[in-house]
């Protein structure tokens, strides 16, 4: 950064934590390098109450111009008329890359400031999506995780959808080696149809990722989302029924403005009661432009600290026991970073964390395993040859 003509600073801002940290950064910029020009760029700029503070620096750029700063710093620049879709994947890691296909959102949850930073829903075509994961293969890569704001709505202005993507990928790659991973996706847009073609796959992965952030009734009303308990709890019996060994993956806010202990209670005895593997909880924070920030009765911080207490703990609980219904199970391993004792480790398809010796093992390599152990945050295994 000190050595930098140009700086850049690709910001987030879908937490108050996250928006500190690009203030951080830009602070910490300025003071590496005072002769270098910034950058700033992202969804810091599209919802902050803040960003007239930034006013020296080089550029400022909101979602729909980041991807022009290089025509921008070369005086080529035209505006957009509308949002483009523009197709990104991961090159830094050995072993996977994270493809997006999708960007935007159509929701408005009342506590989300993303679709107001991103916009409107757009994606690629499966022709281009396809083509990248070759891509992807031709470099070595045996991963992929698909990734965007709303991947279910895959498709919607292009006449296609996320359930015909997941059906033409596991036929056109059924031969090829690749694990396809889907990134979070909406209960209420993942379709029997997928769960189906999952379960019936070697491509795709059986791991799913469905938000759930409230397990309370009345607080996803209050949330605005699309989907109630019923449905949640719908998707996860017939994943469970089509897939035990699924991994299921759940997202979570608490506190959120008016949720009562009666509420929150519902919230953990509903989340107790489905078969869910890890909980990724978070606390509220308001967020500039959500419609949440101005609800009354926010949860004062020390109730909203017991409850995440409570909720880590009962995600350690649902963790620890779906590891030891997958102890004595053979499981495909993919490979990634060795250890300081001896041990190489790598993600099982159904997203667990497990260690195998490395001298029997190379990295990026997919491996049998049969789970043996539960260890301290993974699962030892033995290779089987």
């Amino acid at each position: 950064m000190e050595e930098s003509d140009l700086i850049i600073i690709h910001s987030c801002a879908v937490t108050a934590s996250a928006e500190k940290k690009t203030r951080n950064l830009i602070s910490k910029a300025k003071k590496a390098n005072p002769d270098a020009e910034i950058a700033l760029l992202g969804c810091y700029v599209d919802v902050s109450k803040d960003i007239d503070n930034y006013n020296d620096l080089s550029q400022i750029l909101p979602n729909d111009q980041k991807m022009d700063l290089i025509s921008i710093l070369e005086g080529q620049f035209q505006k957009h008329r509308e949002l483009k879709f523009h197709p990104a994947y991961s090159r830094n890691m050995r072993t996977r890359s994270f493809l997006k296909i999708q960007d935007g959102c159509d929701h408005f949850c009342t506590y989300c400031t993303v679709a107001h930073a991103r916009g409107r829903s757009r994606s690629d075509s499966i022709d281009a999506v396809l083509t990248n994961i070759e891509k992807i293969i031709d470099g070595g890569y045996k991963e992929i995780i698909f990734t965007g704001v709303n991947i279910g709505t895959f498709g919607i202005k292009n006449g296609e959808s996320f359930t015909e993507l997941i059906s033409a990928v596991d036929k056109k790659f059924a031969e090829s080696g690749i694990r396809i991973r889907m990134g979070s996706i909406e209960p209420e847009l993942l379709t029997d149809e997928i769960i189906e073609i999952t379960a019936k796959s070697n491509v795709i992965m059986p791991h799913f990722h469905l938000p759930l952030q409230s397990g309370s009734d009345s607080v996803l009303e209050r949330m605005k989302r699309k989907y109630n308990t019923a449905l949640y709890s719908e998707k996860c019996r017939i994943i469970k029924t089509k897939m035990p060994h699924a991994a299921i993956a759940a997202d979570l806010i608490v506190g959120f403005p008016g949720e009562t202990n009666d509420e929150f209670q519902e919230t953990y005895d509903f989340l107790k009661s489905i078969p869910i593997s890890f909980i990724h909880a978070f606390t509220y924070s308001d967020r500039p432009l959500a419609k949440a920030s101005s609800f009354p009765n926010k949860v004062s911080p020390q109730t909203a600290k017991e409850r995440m207490r409570r909720i880590n703990n009962l995600a350690k609980t649902k963790e620890l026991a779906f590891h030891k219904e997958n102890l004595g199970t053979t499981r495909s391993i993919l490979t990634e970073s060795r250890s300081k004792d001896g041990l190489i480790f790598g993600f099982s398809d159904n997203y667990i964390k497990c260690g195998v010796d490395a001298k029997k093992a190379k990295g990026n390599t997919i491996i049998c395993v049969k789970m043996v152990e539960i260890a301290s945050d993974f699962v030892s295994g033995d290779i089987i040859v």
